[in-house]
């Protein structure tokens, strides 16, 4: 029996092509296999230095940390021998609570920013003023200048911080009220109505929000709910707040109900704000008196005489 050459070429041909495509397939399999474990080891490894590189810096922000903490409460340790600490903690805590630092240790840190201060501005105004000759003649004043200067930077720092937080609390205090009163209304707990009201002023007033998720948080674990009222109110120190927690305390205090005394607290803000509105309007003419005679009327004043110099 013969085979037509032709016919056994062919055949061979079409057995060599498959043969290299199955061949082609297998090797592009094995690569992808072979990549896509290099890939995961590389993701693991790098997995793995990202872990380590986190871990060395946890552990120096620990020993930085352990670190300040010690030089602080050495610092505190030195304080705590005067006979007025006690005064002087007091008023730093109440400044710290006002200004939004809750840390544990941030009358330690606080102290210790103010020593800090003391100590580095003199040092820097001799870097900065020492070549000079009036530096020379006013060493001693200059010198006790600059370490009063360094004690008070942390008092300018939270007093700016507290003006911030103040004035963030106060623009959007009568929303976070609005929707208290509503979610009460509604048939909601304070609790569950706080913790809403925090949740919606998260990324408008963060300030508040933190401040609305203590209180939901004390409400929880203090005793006494009025205590976490009053709390509330000693931290943000503003009326509007003040006159809430007086109104709350009072209606649980009573057994009246607490929508209605809310729903009135948020119409006294809402006349309050009006009635700010209505100064700003009235004390705007006044303001603008300066500015217009020194600014308007030489413009309008040339205006009206330069061509009657021209036509002359």
């Amino acid at each position: 029996m013969s085979v037509d050459p032709k016919l056994f070429a062919n055949l061979l041909m079409l057995t060599a092509g498959t043969i290299v495509l199955v061949a082609l397939y297998l090797f592009f399999e094995f690569h992808k296999v072979v990549r896509s474990r290099q890939l995961s080891a590389m993701q693991d490894l790098m997995r793995g230095k990202v872990a380590t590189l986190r871990n060395q810096t946890k552990q120096k922000q620990s020993q930085v940390e352990i670190l300040a903490l010690g030089l602080s409460k050495l610092i505190t340790m030195g304080f705590q021998k005067l006979n007025i600490y006690k005064q002087i903690a007091d008023s730093m805590r109440n400044r710290l609570k006002r200004a939004g630092v809750v840390h544990r240790n941030a009358l330690a840190y606080a102290l210790t920013g103010k020593v800090l201060g003391a100590l580095f501005v003199p040092v820097l105004l001799h870097i900065l003023l020492g070549p000079y000759e009036f530096y020379r003649s006013y060493f001693q004043f200059i010198v006790i200048g600059g370490a009063a200067l360094g004690f008070f930077i942390p008092e300018v720092y939270l007093f700016n911080k507290k003006s911030k937080r103040l004035k963030e609390i106060n623009k959007f205090w009568g929303d976070a009220l609005d929707i208290i009163v509503i979610s009460v209304s509604s048939g909601q707990t304070f609790e569950n109505a706080t913790r809403r009201a925090a949740i919606e002023m998260s990324n408008m007033a963060p300030e508040l929000a933190k401040e609305l998720t203590i209180t939901v948080t004390e409400l929880s674990l203090l005793e006494r709910r009025e205590d976490a009222y009053r709390r509330l109110g000693d931290r943000v120190n503003n009326p509007l707040v003040r006159g809430f927690v007086f109104d709350v305390i009072q209606s649980e205090l009573l057994g009246t109900p607490l929508g209605k005394a809310l729903q009135s607290n948020a119409m006294e803000n809402r006349k309050q704000k009006e009635q700010e509105v209505e100064k700003k309007a009235a004390a705007l003419g006044p303001k603008l008196t300066v500015p217009l005679i020194v600014f308007f009327f030489p413009i309008l004043f040339v205006t009206i005489i330069t061509p009657v110099f021209l036509q002359g």
